[in-house]
Order: structure tokens, then C-alpha cells, then sequence
């Protein structure tokens, strides 16, 4: 793993990325440099909402489920924000009007959850979705899907357009490059299995706004959106989490026995 110089310096950076964004539940992770969504492209993306107000992305993978960022809806560590708090919009390529805002009924944070990783939450939602050309599941990554590095991912998101920028009130996508584990320990110190890290060119990627958001890869969830290093756009990768290694923790609470 990393020198104890580049790691004190890491975790520096992101304690600065948190505090402002990823820590709590306030906007996070725009897709800057990328393009406005179709009307009908990404059905399975829903606007996470805390107090109305969007803070992150987060992927229907279930009738009644919702997979998202853990600091998204963490209000200390495991401990979820009051459920009465969040809610949906799906069906609706814009964050403020459209589709239908859905309440939701629990909130499981991965319960090893408490640093910057394990990163990931499922919210249950009250009642189950009308699926339809708008609103329908993606599927989850399993290992035969494996997304290998320099593999193209699609991400999307309703987060910053530009580092000085404002949301996004129109959905926005982009691609980016799979990198591997050792050229993303080697660049940021994060080269763990749970972790999926993303290469864009300068100026574009992940931004404020699209914590939870999807990175899909041959029409199946590979990644959840984590947090950037430094500033959006930069030569360091985005962290995602991998979605093939919570498939069981997911599939244990979408799919009991």
C-alpha cells in the first residue's frame, strides 16, 4: 500500500472533500464535461432527496430498493438520517419537476460502513414502483460481468457542471475509464478490492451532486459513486464503490430468503 507521507496526505485531501460534501448529507459527487441525458435514457436513475432537497444520485435495483451512497443518508457512521427526511424522485430526467417523489420506508447502511469504505446504502421504498419506459431496474454486475481496466463505464448525475458551477437541474452523463487497483493505489492510495476506480480527461467526471450515481458498464451496475480527490476534473481518478463485491450484502436485503 501507499507510504505513510502519501497516505496522512490522502486522507487530508479527502477529510477536506467530506467536510465540505461527502461527510453529511449535502450535495456532492455534477457530471462536468458531459452531456444532457435523452429522454428516456436512464430509467433506473432516481434524485435522492434529504428535506426536499437533492444531495445525491442513487440506481433502482429492485421493485422497492434504491442503492446509493452510505454518506448520503448517514447521520453519524451506521446511524441513518430520520427516514421521515428522505425521498425519491424517479421517472423524471430533472431533479426539481417531473415523475413522482416516493417516500421511504427504511434505510440500511452497510454495516462496516464508518470510513471511506463500504460506501454504500439501500433505501427501501414504502410501496413498489410502476415499472415502465421511465422507471425500471438495472441490473447488478456479478463476476462473469467484471468490468476490466481501460473498459469504458457510463456515469450520470445531477451534480455541479463546472468545479464554481451550480447543479445540474437536467440529468447529465458521461464516460469514463476503468482503471486497475495498483495504478489507483499508485495515484491515490486506494487500490482496495471494494473499490472501482474511474479515469477522466481533465476537466471532465464526477462532481459535486453525484455521490450515489451510477457507473454501468454493458447496461449493468459496476459502480456506486464515492468522492473525488480534490477538485472535479482533476488527473486523479474517481472512487467508486464495486458493485460486484456487495452483490451478497445487496441481494441479501433485496432478495431474502
Amino acid at each position: 500500500m501507499a507510504s505513510a507521507s502519501v497516505v496522512l496526505l490522502l486522507v487530508a485531501l479527502i477529510s477536506a472533500i467530506c467536510a465540505g460534501s461527502f461527510a453529511t448529507p449535502t450535495p456532492t459527487l455534477r457530471i462536468i464535461g458531459g452531456a444532457e441525458a435523452a429522454k428516456d435514457d436512464f430509467p433506473y436513475m432516481v434524485s435522492v432527496r434529504l428535506d426536499t432537497a437533492h444531495v445525491c444520485g442513487g440506481s433502482i435495483v429492485a421493485r422497492n430498493y434504491i442503492l446509493t451512497a452510505a454518506h448520503c443518508v448517514s447521520k453519524v457512521q451506521t446511524t441513518p438520517v430520520d427516514v421521515s427526511s428522505v425521498t425519491v424522485r424517479v421517472g423524471s430526467k430533472n431533479q426539481y419537476a417531473g415523475g413522482k417523489l416516493l417516500p421511504i420506508e427504511e434505510i440500511f447502511i452497510h454495516k462496516s460502513y464508518g470510513s471511506f469504505l463500504y460506501d454504500v446504502a439501500l433505501l427501501k421504498l414504502a410501496t413498489n414502483l410502476e415499472l415502465g419506459p421511465k422507471v425500471d431496474i438495472i441490473d447488478l454486475a456479478s463476476e462473469p460481468d467484471v468490468v476490466l481496466p481501460g473498459n469504458s463505464v457510463v456515469i450520470a448525475g445531477w451534480g455541479r457542471t463546472e468545479t464554481s458551477g451550480t447543479n445540474a437541474y437536467k440529468l447529465q452523463h458521461g464516460d469514463a475509464a476503468v482503471i486497475s487497483a495498483s495504478d489507483c493505489e499508485n495515484s491515490i492510495g486506494y487500490g482496495y478490492p471494494s473499490v472501482l476506480c474511474v479515469q477522466n480527461k481533465l476537466g471532465k467526471g464526477a462532481c459535486n451532486g453525484d455521490a450515489g450515481g451510477p457507473a454501468v458498464y454493458k447496461n449493468k451496475l459496476v459502480g456506486v459513486g464515492n468522492f473525488v480527490i480534490g477538485a472535479c476534473g482533476t488527473k486523479y481518478p474517481d472512487v467508486y464503490a464495486r458493485v460486484t463485491y456487495f452483490a451478497e450484502w445487496i441481494n441479501s436485503i433485496i432478495k431474502p430468503q
